[in-house]
């Protein structure tokens, strides 16, 4: 470890600026004036020196944490015009990353990735990164900085270890010395935050928690140590803790939030991807939601209509009505079964569920799997009930007098009675004719008139599991019908993120601090991103773009259909669809994209929706 890094005093940056930016573009986010820092927090914002709102406008500038060690794009581009090109587009903010491997080792650079800036050409990796800093804050953009990682790559995957801040080679206290070294290093104005770490996660059997003071565990009590280490070094910086579950839960800080050494110095972080990827995936595998909603209506239809048709056979075989504990044992094995099966569900969302984030399963997922268990128990007392209820144990009817009918010339089965006088039929269905032969027989002769009511015998029975299977049948499809609707809208969306983390935005309680959104991103201009838009709008969040880059090192990709990370033999370059840049790192890859963000920028934030959504294909208009 290079211990001797610590020790030092003073600041890498030079203060004064040799650009001649003061203020940023039109449609920008206003930059840092350097005398109105240090930055504070203040209920739900973050504030100067002179108690004025301060936005972060930011965007993601990766590259440094990969094995690569360098921020990308500098292979095609000097990075005086990538920083330049970040500056005209309106970004206030920088966020940079780095890996715990990187601070240790202090890696090489290969010149090939730093091709279009020869002054780097022999350089290492701390070099770079001090380079990339100054040239930063020299253009009067504020830069975050973020441990992104330990192990140098790509992150982050619930298979990977990297959700644990003492990831495997790197213990917490290596953890920590980097943190320090980095705010040490880099004392100046406009480097306003320390970023503890990316996208905390469970990982195999260590479950993540907030507030249980379990040293192995407990995310909240290793960020306030981290926090108050980084203060000690450089009291200056606002402190980022990111929220549990890939920074998408913040429920647990209701109870206990972030405390540290100095007051008003916590922003806490999250970011959006799963939801994302739900909604992309639906979309990609199945159908625009429009098109989800009439395929379940048409099936809605087509249960109805059985319904109907199987009310009509009833009808002409004269409305015969079963026995009670034949009703109960039915309707209590169907309930039985249909909640069995969501229990099922319920149990394997769960297992699924802890790979991502057990906290969260722990809270939501208990309340479900009582709810199913509640009904399938139920189900089964019911059927026990019915079995009480049976005539002398029998699932039938008693056998009907005949008054000399000749309906009796027309049996087709053969009845044998025994000593209780319960009724068998030696072959099922076989009473008189098949009802859907006699409903065959009703559309011929157009008489649906109601016929003599019949024996509840098996066929009957038989007719009774089919109406009860349509009925649970349209219950599933009238359920996930409301549930199309529900989940794409903003009403749905504004809940579930304000119920997750946007409650901390509160003000007057005791939990209220600003909230950071570090990442996010989209290639299409759908129904999510703009509901997404709106609510970072609504409610004037912080934000961090994922990402400025045009292309990205590629070491695997994640298969959708099984979410495993599965690594390239050979890594290589690759575009990234989310980039604000095309690979020549200055063409804006969707310029309604970056309208749309330049709206988000100010304070209070004037986005509003102005086109219509894309579902699904990819043309110009959805930015493909």
């Amino acid at each position: 470890l290079l211990h001797f890094r610590c020790e030092a005093q003073t600041s890498v940056l030079r203060v004064a600026s040799p650009w001649n930016f003061t203020t940023a573009p039109i449609n920008g986010a206003k930059l840092l004036d350097r005398s109105r820092a240090p930055l504070r927090t203040r209920s739900r914002y973050i504030i100067d020196n002179r108690g004025e709102r301060v936005k972060w406008a930011c965007v993601n500038w990766y590259g440094a944490y990969s094995v690569k060690h360098a921020v990308g794009g500098l292979q095609v581009r000097p990075m005086i015009e990538i920083v330049g090109r970040i500056l005209e587009l309106g970004f206030n903010c920088v966020r940079m990353m780095y890996s715990i491997e990187g601070y240790v080792n202090n890696p090489m650079v290969d010149n090939d990735t730093v091709a279009a800036n020869p002054q780097l050409y022999g350089l290492r990796f701390l070099d770079i990164f001090d380079v990339t800093i100054q040239t930063l804050v020299d253009a009067g953009l504020m830069v975050i900085i973020n441990n992104h990682n330990s192990k140098s790559g790509w992150c982050c995957h619930f298979s990977q270890d990297e959700g644990l801040w003492y990831a495997p080679p790197y213990n917490e206290a290596i953890w920590i010395e980097s943190l320090k070294f980095f705010a040490q290093r880099y004392k100046h104005p406009l480097v306003v935050g320390m970023d503890l770490r990316n996208e905390v996660h469970d990982y195999e059997d260590t479950f993540l928690t907030w507030g249980d003071g379990d040293p192995e565990t407990d995310w909240n009590a290793a960020a306030e140590r981290a926090g108050n280490a980084v203060l000690e070094v450089n009291p200056d910086l606002l402190i980022v803790v990111m929220s549990l579950c890939f920074g998408m839960d913040l429920r647990p800080m209701r109870e206990k939030p972030t405390e540290l050494m100095y007051p008003n110095r916590v922003v806490y972080q999250t970011h959006n991807y799963l939801e994302y990827q739900f909604f992309d995936n639906v979309s990609k595998m199945v159908g625009p939601w429009s098109l989800l909603r009439w395929y379940l209506m048409v099936l809605g239809v087509v249960l109805l209509l059985a319904l109907q048709m199987l009310r009509i056979c009833w009808r002409i075989d004269g409305k015969p009505t079963p026995p009670l504990g034949s009703l109960l044992i039915s309707f209590g094995c169907w309930v039985f079964f249909v909640a069995s099966i969501g229990l099922v569900i319920a149990v394997n969302v769960y297992i699924l569920g802890v790979k991502f984030c057990a906290a969260a399963m722990k809270r939501d997922l208990p309340q479900w799997m009582a709810g199913t268990g509640s009904f399938a128990v139920g189900g089964l007392l019911l059927a026990v009930v019915g079995v009480v209820c049976l005539p002398h144990r029998s699932f039938f009817s008693e056998p009907q007098k005949d008054h000399g009918s000749s309906r009796s010339d027309d049996s087709n089965s053969i009845r044998e009675h025994g000593s209780t006088g319960g009724v068998r039929s030696r072959r099922c269905c076989a009473h008189r004719a098949s009802s859907f032969g006699r409903l065959r027989a009703a559309c011929k002769r157009r008489n649906f008139s109601p016929q003599p009511p019949q024996v509840w015998d098996c066929c009957h029975c038989c007719g009774l599991q089919l109406v009860l299977l349509c009925v649970f049948l349209f219950g599933v499809v009238l359920f996930f019908y409301i549930w199309a609707h529900i989940l794409p809208t903003y009403w749905w969306m504004e809940r579930y993120l304000d119920h997750n983390w946007g409650f901390v935005l509160e003000e007057g309680k005791p939990y209220t601090a600003p909230v950071f959104m570090g990442e996010f991103g989209q290639e299409v201009m759908g129904h999510y991103w703009l509901k997404f838009m709106r609510y970072l709008s609504a409610r004037d969040i912080d934000f961090a773009y994922w990402a400025i880059d045009g292309i990205k090192f590629a070491e695997g990709q994640i298969d959708i259909t099984t979410g495993r990370f599965i690594p390239y033999p050979y890594p290589r370059y690759e575009n990234e669809t989310f980039g604000i840049l095309e690979d020549d790192y200055f063409t804006v890859r969707h310029p309604w994209k970056m309208v749309q963000l330049q709206a988000l920028m100010a304070s209070p934030a004037t986005w509003t929706p102005d086109t219509q959504p894309c579902t699904h294909d990819f043309h110009a208009n959805c930015g493909g």
